[in-house]
């Protein structure tokens, strides 16, 4: 009987060593409060809630965070983005450069339009960080890269400028390229009709019309003073 005690009371103590390694072994989900009745966690060692200290963080307490912060990074990654849309900018540098092109016309010897398009370069520094972040955001080099590898491949063959055309047609279908081109545009207006209205200055000649004519088609505008400014010349 002594014997048979002693074999049984062994075999049960290697069932309950056997039982705690295999309950080690699994990993057993936290309860939602991050408590665990009956002491210690059997699998603190796997459970991936666990903190560096053993302690139990519930899943869920974490869950509001998570989609709070998840939140505030796409709202972030938005904002940028809706700054510098296509029809956004478009509407913002339009409406943006009516006031100067006003200012230059009907108050040509003002304070704030001399300051505003005198020889202070603001305007137009900013009109460049806006294109640049601009192209950057659009993809930079990938808004080019059909016109590029075109030109890698095909060089200046002979029908070099009819397929170059047809490919920047193309590109322009993009509002994204579309957009760039309109602000390359209007800086490029703009800062001909700066030359036009201070030179008019110096020289004592009208440039409403010839300022009109920088907005809409800008070389023209620059024809435009020209011509009027050598007729005065010699008529005076």
């Amino acid at each position: 009987m002594k014997t048979t005690s002693t074999t049984h009371t062994g075999f049960e103590i290697d069932l309950i060593q056997t039982m705690y390694q295999i309950g080690r072994s699994i990993s057993v989900p936290c309860s939602s409060t991050g408590g665990w009745t009956g002491g210690h966690h059997p699998c603190s060692l796997n459970c991936k809630n666990s903190t560096r200290n053993g302690g139990y963080t519930s899943s869920s307490s974490r869950t509001p965070s998570l989609l709070r912060q998840n939140r505030v990074s796409r709202v972030e990654r938005t904002i940028p983005d809706a700054l510098v849309s296509p029809n956004v900018v478009f509407d913002a540098v339009t409406v943006g450069v009516m006031p100067l092109y006003a200012l230059m016309m009907w108050f040509p010897r003002s304070q704030l339009t001399r300051k505003l398009m005198g020889s202070n370069m603001r305007i137009f520094l900013g009109g460049s960080i806006l294109y640049a972040y601009m192209l950057l955001s659009y993809g930079g080099y990938e808004i080019f890269r059909p016109l590029v590898e075109s030109i890698r491949a095909h060089g200046l063959s002979s029908d070099c400028a009819a397929r170059y055309l047809a490919i920047m047609a193309s590109m322009l279908e993009d509002t994204k390229v579309t957009a760039l081109t309109w602000v390359h545009l209007l800086l490029m207006d703009l800062f001909q009709a700066k030359w036009v209205y201070e030179d008019a200055l110096h020289h004592n000649v009208s440039c409403i019309h010839s300022l009109i004519l920088c907005f809409m088609v800008g070389p023209i505008g620059l024809l435009s003073h020209m011509l009027t400014k050598a007729l005065k010349q010699t008529y005076a």
